[in-house]
């Protein structure tokens, strides 16, 4: 089967006006119809009852507010929010909420990103934190999640039948090293189904 691709959303959009039958391609944003919408960070599965697992919880981090020993949170992206220090501080109720983007506008002013918590540590590196935080976050949520099994076989499927495919979100970056644009989780799906493919594995862990 051939891999799947990463586009941006004006290249995906021309795919789809194109109504090509030899290949297509899938929104996975937070404006995405379901199932889709799922592999957005942004999804809240609280419905769900799903959580995942906040990366390297530090022992000395505070256990008020029932945390639990390793707090677990409800969307990617309230990890990757909530672990980011802006003006010296966190925002750990995102775990438990809908997420949203900080700095918010009560932050905006005279803010900056001087880091993530890791654990008892602080990542000031902005491609270290995505590598060790947003992208384990969204690698545990893509491996043991199983609602997002629906659109992982609506895109094996169309894969079998010989059809191209192409994923794309809001942000057209799909280089996680590359900080002057915000980073497609789009393109990190399309490795982690690729391999999970190339290894013959389509639902739970991929080696």
């Amino acid at each position: 089967m051939k891999p799947v691709k990463f586009c941006t959303r004006e290249q995906g959009l021309e795919i789809l006006a194109e109504r090509n039958r030899e290949k297509t391609a899938f929104d996975v944003s937070s404006y995405a119809p379901l199932p889709f919408r799922m592999f957005s960070p942004f999804f809240f599965w609280k419905d769900y009852g799903l959580k995942i697992p906040v990366p390297i919880w530090g022992k000395n981090w505070p256990k008020s507010k029932g945390w639990q020993k390793i707090p677990h949170s409800y969307s990617v992206e309230g990890i990757w929010q909530g672990l980011k220090i802006i003006n010296g501080k966190t925002n750990f109720d995102l775990f438990k909420n809908k997420p949203h983007k900080r700095p918010n506008k009560e932050e905006l002013e005279f803010s900056m990103v001087e880091g993530f918590v890791y654990g008892d540590n602080i990542i000031k590196d902005y491609v270290e934190a995505r590598k060790k935080i947003f992208a384990n976050a969204y690698r545990y949520m893509y491996e043991n999640f199983e609602p997002l099994n629906l659109g992982k076989n609506i895109i094996l499927e169309n894969l079998t039948n010989g059809i191209e495919v192409f994923l794309y979100d809001v942000d057209d970056n799909p280089n996680i090293e590359n900080l002057n644009q915000p980073y497609s989780h789009a393109s990190l799906l399309c490795d982690l189904i690729n391999k999970c493919q190339l290894l013959g594995v389509h639902s739970g862990p991929c080696p």
